[in-house]
């Protein structure tokens, strides 16, 4: 996500992986690893666990002007999601 006002201007990152074959959902909060600029940082989740998710999840992102954007991504271990913004930028 992209944030004219910078990275501290973001307030709540989370991730909401769906349960296979059920309504159930796991949310995963995202915390600040990494500031590289004023506008570029790594955040990062840790899960533990045996469950098996659906090949979808979510990133929600708000930031302080409770501006919130959502991304959907889709999870395959044979090919992994490419990073959402390029760390060389």
């Amino acid at each position: 996500m992209l944030d004219y006002q910078g990275t501290e201007n973001i307030s709540d990152i989370y991730s909401i992986f769906y349960y296979n074959d059920s309504a159930d959902t796991l949310n995963l909060p995202l915390n600040l690893k990494v500031t590289v600029s004023a506008d570029t940082g790594y955040y990062q989740g840790k899960y533990i666990g045996m469950i098996l998710f659906d090949t979808k999840y979510e990133i929600h992102v708000r930031d302080a002007d409770n501006y919130s954007n959502v991304f959907q991504l889709s999870n395959n271990r044979n090919q992994p999601d490419d990073l959402l913004f390029n760390p060389s930028l």
